[in-house]
């Protein structure tokens, strides 16, 4: 394989392959698109070769079944990427249901960078409680910024998820736009602002979230989930166009969500907001300014 050096695009998908040898993927230097799951016991070397020869990719879709794998390629690729990427971590074999829905999703959307968590006990000793377990900044993707590009986030059937991140991790989705979050059985909140750390920067000072770029937020399937961020938080997303949230978050009150004010000092819709399906139930009656754009769900 090594030595066809004027191939330009590769698809090596298999839930056989337990791994990808190293020593090929630099001599494909005319390759232009990559589809590669690594297998379960894929070297650390064959990793960091795929992170450095991700630059000259246009498009690189890969499936990692470990979270070590994942990190790896983070660190390796020293914040350079291919232009389009779309990256699935998850120890089940990443096709047909789990792939099917988050493609369809990718296709509606046009995402051309994006990152999905399927069934996520990705590591031997314990499974992601939060976003800050993968983005850790111990890995140095917080720190430098390695994946503040990333435009979509999928969690599905993360068994242990909690919450999905605190504001630390803030920096690093500021370009995020599309959040999903379902069938994640544990998880009580989205953004973690009552933790530790912060309480210690703010002190008792109201706390803004903000994710300048996001246009859809989805969330289903969480029975425990009781608040999109906690009491002292409001949320700002002035690109927000879609918002679906399903009867089957039966403990979510609030969704904490800031609208942006008019010169008058009055709410209005953020400009590019199109549908908002929720409960009737959880809409809180101080966003009555949104209600033409609300299609509620039964309970």
């Amino acid at each position: 394989m090594e030595m066809l050096e004027n191939l330009v695009h590769l698809t090596i998908y298999s839930k056989m392959l337990i791994k990808f040898p190293a020593g090929i993927l630099p001599k494909l230097c005319n390759l232009y698109s990559l589809r590669l799951n690594w297998g379960s016991e894929t070297s650390r070397e064959t990793v960091q070769e795929a992170a450095r020869s991700s630059d000259r990719l246009d498009t690189f879709v890969g499936y990692f079944s470990k979270l070590d794998d994942f990190n790896t390629y983070v660190k390796s690729s020293d914040g350079q990427s291919s232009k389009n990427f779309h990256f699935q971590v998850s120890t089940v074999y990443n096709g047909s249901v789990a792939n099917a829905r988050f493609y369809s999703f990718l296709r509606i959307g046009e995402v051309n960078k994006s990152v999905c968590f399927y069934r996520c006990k990705i590591c031997e000793r314990e499974d992601v409680t939060s976003l800050n377990d993968v983005l850790s900044k111990e890995q140095g993707l917080v720190n430098a910024g390695k994946f503040s590009h990333l435009k979509a986030l999928w969690f599905s059937y993360c068994p242990n998820l909690q919450k999905l991140f605190s504001l630390q991790l803030l920096p690093a989705l500021q370009n995020l736009e599309f959040l999903v979050v379902r069938s994640c059985k544990r998880i009580e909140e989205i953004v973690e602002v009552n933790d530790e750390e912060t309480q210690k920067e703010l002190g008792t000072s109201a706390i803004t979230i903000t994710l300048p770029r996001l246009k859809k937020l989805w969330l289903s399937f969480l029975p425990e989930l009781k608040s999109v961020c906690s009491d002292n938080a409001v949320l700002i997303c002035i690109s927000l166009q879609e918002i679906q949230i399903t009867p089957s978050c039966p403990k979510l009150k609030r969704l904490s969500l800031r609208l942006p004010l008019l010169d008058n000092g009055q709410p209005s819709p953020p400009p590019a907001l199109d549908v908002i399906k929720i409960m009737k139930e959880l809409w809180e009656s101080s966003a009555l300014v949104l209600n033409p754009y609300c299609q509620f769900e039964q309970s």
